[in-house]
Order: structure tokens, then C-alpha cells, then sequence
């Protein structure tokens, strides 16, 4: 996790992960499996929590030298609430 000092730049949130190849588990299953755990473990509440509101959510999945990588963010900037 990478919290910027100056709460208006983006937060950044990695996870990575290996291709489980004893479940035969697919590149695109083990993005979303990272990709779930930023959810599960709440990442995003923590740099919330700190006053970010701009986070990008990297998830990068290795199967020996290949790498596939996939990325969503989340701006809650211009939110009311």
C-alpha cells in the first residue's frame, strides 16, 4: 500500500499473487481472486480512513516468467454523503 502525504494524490493498493497451478487455477481466476482480497481485507477503508479519496487497486498474478496485471480505481472525491 503506498498513502501519499498530500491527501488529494492517489493511494495505491498492490496485491500480489501466483497462479495456483495445483487447482488449475487460470491467470484471470487469480486476478480476481487478488483483486477480491483488496476487498476482504479492506484496504481501501484504511487509505479512506486517512483522508485519500483517489485509490488505485493493482492486482499482478505470476505463473514462473509470465506476469498479467489488472487494475480498477476507485474516486470517491466528488461523493455527497
Amino acid at each position: 500500500m503506498l498513502k501519499p502525504h498530500d491527501r488529494t494524490k492517489t493511494g495505491i493498493i498492490i496485491e500480489f499473487k501466483l497462479v495456483d497451478q495445483e487447482k488449475n487455477e487460470t491467470p484471470d481466476e487469480a486476478l480476481e481472486r487478488a483483486m477480491q482480497q483488496i476487498e476482504d481485507k479492506q484496504y481501501i477503508a484504511e487509505l479512506e480512513g486517512s483522508g485519500i479519496r483517489e485509490i488505485l487497486k493493482i492486482a499482478v498474478v505470476f505463473r514462473g516468467k509470465e506476469l498479467w496485471i489488472d487494475h480498477s480505481r476507485s474516486d470517491r472525491r466528488h461523493c455527497h454523503g
